[in-house]
């Protein structure tokens, strides 16, 4: 048998094994010799030590990647296994290390599946930290956690379609060290070892396959539990080519405002007579070059060309028409026109029909134990003082920049129509969302940005709703923890933040303070909406009015100068939001 350690190397008064074959880095590739191998950290050779002490005859191969601390570079680490499938015949791989940050996933993914048709075993630790990291968590891999309730170096809890295949012993360790001290430790990285002399045994005994050996792995351990299969949220929807919106409020301005963003037509945009918008043009109400004539819905031709109806909310208009969204899915379903719901439908119609504000969380159940994925795509996050001030904009004219730009852009929505724009994937946690408690809310969350990241965008965009600091402390309804949920969910990189003139100073910095406290970020730029009105609920206005150039420039000036931050204007100065977030990432 050859078993192959990928660490810290083997301390020198160890190195007297003469079934030991070391190597280690010179100049980052991969050099035979003993100088190159010596541990001086501890790690590796602890290990050793378990995988040496149940698999006696081996040969070992011990591999020094990383020194004087436990963090593996990524490039490294892919190098080192190109050398082992060129150069090493081992039947397993040991790597009681890995990367929670991984920049370049398909890449370190392909050479452990080629490793795997090779017929080499890779076994891998979890981070200690809780989190996702690679290659344990592949599927070519065994993926080996500790579970601080077992105490047994032999037994172990094995799990069926997880992220996570194993789990063993998690209390403390005594294990051979540095000068031939014993160190006390605890850790999965010395969870993984015993799980590497299992496998030995089980291949020793004739069983040399992966499927198979997670056979035998399984039908030996203390527990198993079986992970529901999950499938990933496509949506179930047909391609959208021609569209007719209802009615014309405030979620639907912005397919009309961004058509051209919209991978579809709009062939009507229709409200009802009560609304005032009736026989008006969107071009005027939205202050657009091109716009539809707002037609009546009980005169809509249902026989016209439109495949698929966008339902907005239509709670404020059931005063006046009480049965009017089940009246226009009884339409859709008599005309077979597919439906895209802002809110829930809980009929079950006979037409593809998708309920943008219900939350899909079977995903999570491949992520068990709180384990998080920590994006290695850079991400930008928007994020607000309030709501209406232009976030969804923002995002919009981001995405749309990247994509002009030749970037391959990954997008996570927070509202209803994020989909209809071709965002990847989506989590609306706005107006009449379905409600999701946080800490499903944020799991959820990240396991969509992993979907994204999986697809190797160059950058994933992402954002909140309403404000990021409460306004006061009086009422719950109005802590904005749906935004906290995003920020821990996501951890953008950098945050453009959307303010309103009547922000004041110290609010605007309070907010920016939380949010480079809650997460590892910074608020690059402030988007102004150019907006008064009468304020509400601490900061929150309510009859908004666009501000004069003249008022709008003093106050631009006004918070540049207190916060040292670029101001810039909504709409007419996201060119520069633009730039500035490329002028950060590429310091980055």
């Amino acid at each position: 048998m050859n078993i192959c350690i990928i660490d810290s190397g083997l301390s020198s008064e160890k190195m007297d094994d003469p079934q030991v074959f070391y190597y280690g880095l010179k100049n980052d590739e991969v050099t035979p010799g003993k100088e190159y191998a010596i541990d001086t950290i501890g790690h590796g050779t602890a290990v050793y030590s378990i995988i040496r002490r149940g698999c006696p005859k081996a040969d070992i191969y011990v591999i020094k990647i990383f020194d004087d601390s436990y963090d593996t570079n990524e490039d490294v680490l892919v190098e080192c296994l190109n050398f082992i499938s060129r150069n090493i015949n081992c039947k397993i791989l040991h790597i009681s290390n890995g990367i929670s940050y991984c920049a370049n996933i398909p890449t370190l993914l392909t050479i452990c599946e080629k490793l795997k048709e090779k017929g080499v075993i890779i076994v891998s630790a979890f981070d200690n930290e809780g989190g996702l990291s690679y290659p344990a968590a592949f599927s070519c891999v065994i993926g080996v956690d500790m579970d601080e309730t077992i105490l047994c170096p032999t037994d172990y809890t094995f799990l069926d379609n997880s992220v996570v295949n194993i789990r063993g012993i998690g209390s403390e360790q005594r294990l051979p060290w540095l000068d031939k001290e014993y160190k006390v430790v605890v850790g999965s990285s010395f969870t993984a070892p015993r799980i590497t002399v299992m496998i030995n045994d089980i291949i020793e005994s004739g069983t040399t396959d992966f499927l198979s050996i997670n056979d035998t792995l399984r039908s030996r351990a203390k527990q198993v539990i079986n992970v529901p299969n999950v499938s990933v949220n496509e949506y179930g929807f047909k391609p959208i080519r021609h569209a007719l919106l209802i009615p014309f409020n405030k979620e639907i301005h912005s397919l009309v405002r961004y058509e051209s963003m919209l991978p579809f037509k709009i062939e009507q945009v229709c409200d009802i007579k009560y609304s005032g918008n009736v026989g008006k043009s969107t071009a005027d109400l939205l202050a657009t070059e091109k716009g539809h004539l707002i037609t009546n819905i009980d005169n809509i031709d249902w026989e016209d060309m439109f495949d698929t109806v966008v339902i907005g909310h239509l709670d404020k208009y059931m005063l006046v028409k009480p049965n009017l969204f089940s009246e226009l899915l009884y339409k859709c379903e008599q005309y077979g026109k597919q439906i895209y719901s802002f809110d829930i439908i809980n009929e079950d119609l006979t037409v593809p029909t998708f309920c943008a504000n219900r939350q899909d969380v079977d995903g999570l159940l491949r992520y068990p134990f709180g384990k998080l994925r920590c994006i290695g795509k850079p991400v930008i996050g928007v994020f607000g003082t309030s709501s209406r001030q232009g976030k969804f904009t923002t995002q919009l004219f981001l995405r749309d920049s990247f994509i002009k730009c030749g970037y391959n852009v990954g997008q996570l929505g927070t509202e209803p129509a994020s989909l209809l724009f071709g965002f990847d994937q989506m989590h609306t946690i706005g107006y009449n969302s379905e409600p999701v408690e946080s800490g499903q809310a944020i799991r959820h969350m990240n396991y969509l940005m992993g979907l994204i990241e999986d697809k190797n965008p160059d950058v994933i965009l992402c954002g909140g709703q309403s404000m990021t600091v409460p306004a006061n402390y009086n009422n719950v309804n109005q802590f904005p923890i749906t935004q906290y949920c995003a920020l821990l969910a996501c951890q953008p990189d950098l945050i453009v933040l959307c303010i309103n003139p009547f922000d004041s100073e110290e609010y605007i910095a309070r907010t920016i303070s939380f949010i480079e406290s809650l997460i590892e970020t910074t608020v690059v730029a402030l988007v102004l909406a150019p907006f008064s009105g009468d304020l509400r609920w601490g900061t929150i206005a309510s009859h908004l009015q666009v501000i004069t150039e003249n008022e709008a420039m003093k106050i631009k000036q006004r918070f540049e100068a207190h916060f040292r931050k670029p101001v810039y204007f909504l709409v007419s100065e996201l060119k520069y939001v633009f730039e500035t977030c490329i002028e950060s990432l590429t310091v980055e």
